[in-house]
């Protein structure tokens, strides 16, 4: 059950990542939801607010994860990453050339993007029945100093899979994986 407890804290992770990257500048998250056909608070000034709002939530659910864990936030950050495929999915469908998922307008949508979510959704809810974050770490040689680098180092590289390789690797083909 650690790898389980290791896929939804990476999930966090991430969390924590994009709702930092968001904070700042919120408009391009909006814009997304708006073209994938949410209906949106109209006006500037609500679209920040809104954009924030949204990026305080994916700060706050992806702290309480490792802060303090337990069934219903892992259930929680399940639903997060559930939504995240979907919308995600309606993006691809729908041609939408951002996600925003990071706070940048260039983040494409694809469809290993969605399959990466949904995995990570998984593992969420799977770990409504593993040990928190902090209980794997309580019960590691060094406090689980391993256990983060290799959660650091998994985030690191699904956010390098969702951010820089579909741009990279479509560049000048129009292709997107």
């Amino acid at each position: 059950m650690v790898l389980i407890t290791g896929a939804h804290t990476v999930a966090a992770v991430l969390l924590i990542i994009s709702g930092t990257f968001k904070f700042p500048d919120p408009v391009s998250t909006v814009e997304f939801l708006g073209r994938v056909g949410l209906p949106l608070p109209a006006g500037d000034r609500r679209d920040r607010w809104f954009g924030r709002a949204i990026a305080v939530f994916e700060i706050v659910a992806g702290t309480a994860v490792l802060a303090v864990g337990g069934p219903f936030i892992a259930a929680l950050v399940g639903a997060v990453y559930v939504v995240f495929t979907v919308l995600v999915l309606v993006a691809v469908g729908r041609g939408v050339d951002s996600c925003a998922c990071f706070g940048r307008v260039d983040t494409p949508p694809t469809v290993r993007h969605a399959m990466i979510d949904l995995v990570l959704a998984a593992a969420s809810f799977v770990a409504m029945a593993a040990d928190t974050p902090l209980e794997v770490m309580d019960g590691q040689p060094g406090g689980g100093v391993v256990f983060v680098i290799i959660v650091g180092v998994v985030a690191g590289v699904i956010y390098g899979l969702l951010e820089a390789a579909p741009r990279s690797v479509g560049r000048g083909r129009g292709q997107r994986i």
